[in-house]
C-alpha cells in the first residue's frame, strides 16, 4: 500500500465467490488480503481455493492504488499552481479568505408571501403549457369487427357503414374523420329516417284512389 494510505476499498461483488469456500479458507483469505495491503509481503497462499480467490481481489488492489497515486500527483501539481482555483469575485475579507464559505452575521429573511406567489404563478404556467403542449390524439379506423359489435351494443343500423368509409379513406366531406362511433350513430339515425319515409310513401301509394267505404278488411292492412 502506497505511504500514507490508511484505508482500501473491497468489494461488494466478491460475496457470492466467498460464500462458495469454506470457512477456513475464507478465514485465511481475509487474513492474507490484510497482510498484502499493509505491506508485509506475504508469500503466496498453500491452499490452492485461497490462492484462486485471492487473485482476482489482487489484481483490483493494484488497479485501485494506480488510481490513488494518480490522485496525489494531480493534487501535487495543482498546488504548485496556487491550488483550488480562486472563486468567481473579488475577496478583500482577510479573516474570511475563503469568501462565499463564510456565514452572514445578518441573513435575510424570506419573503413568504412573495415566494408562495411566485411559486403559485410558476406552477399554473408549467401546467398551461404542458395541456398546449399535449399531443392530439390520433384517429384509428376501427375493424369491421368493432363495427359490428358496436352496432350490436347500440342496436344501431350500420348497413353499408364500414364499406363506405372504408372506401373513402374514413374521410367525413374533406376532413379526416375523428370519432367513428359519433358517426356510426349519425349513420344509423338517417338509415332510420330513410326507412320511415319510405313507409310512409308506400302507403301513400296504397291507399291513393282507394274508396274507403269498402272498408279495411278487404284490403288485408
Amino acid at each position: 500500500m502506497a505511504e500514507g494510505k490508511r484505508s482500501f476499498i473491497l468489494y461488494c461483488d466478491i460475496a457470492s465467490m466467498v460464500e462458495k469456500i469454506p470457512d477456513e479458507a475464507a478465514g485465511k483469505l481475509f487474513k492474507h488480503i490484510l497482510d498484502y495491503v499493509n505491506d508485509k509481503n506475504p508469500k503466496d497462499p498453500d491452499d490452492l481455493i485461497v490462492s484462486i480467490a485471492f487473485e482476482p481481489i489482487k489484481q483490483q488492489l493494484k488497479r485501485d492504488l494506480d488510481k490513488y497515486k494518480l490522485i496525489i500527483e494531480r493534487n501535487k501539481a495543482n498546488g504548485k499552481k496556487g491550488g483550488r482555483p480562486k472563486a468567481s469575485g473579488d475577496n478583500n475579507n482577510p479573516d474570511n479568505p475563503v469568501g462565499s464559505l463564510g456565514v452572514k452575521k445578518e441573513p435575510r429573511k424570506a419573503d413568504t408571501d412573495t415566494d408562495t406567489d411566485t411559486d403559485t404563478d410558476t406552477d399554473t404556467d408549467t401546467d398551461t403549457k404542458q395541456e398546449k403542449e399535449k399531443p392530439k390524439k390520433r384517429f384509428l379506423p376501427p375493424l369491421q369487427s368493432d363495427v359490428i359489435e358496436y352496432a350490436v351494443e347500440k342496436r344501431l343500423n350500420l348497413d353499408g357503414f364500414f364499406d363506405y368509409y372504408e372506401s373513402n379513406g374514413w374521410m367525413v366531406g374533406k376532413n379526416k374523420m375523428k370519432d367513428w362511433k359519433a358517426a356510426a350513430r349519425g349513420w344509423s339515425g338517417r338509415q332510420t329516417t330513410s326507412r320511415k319515409q319510405g313507409n310512409s310513401n308506400y302507403k301513400a301509394k296504397v291507399f291513393k284512389g282507394t274508396d274507403y267505404s269498402k272498408g279495411f278488411e278487404e284490403f288485408n292492412l
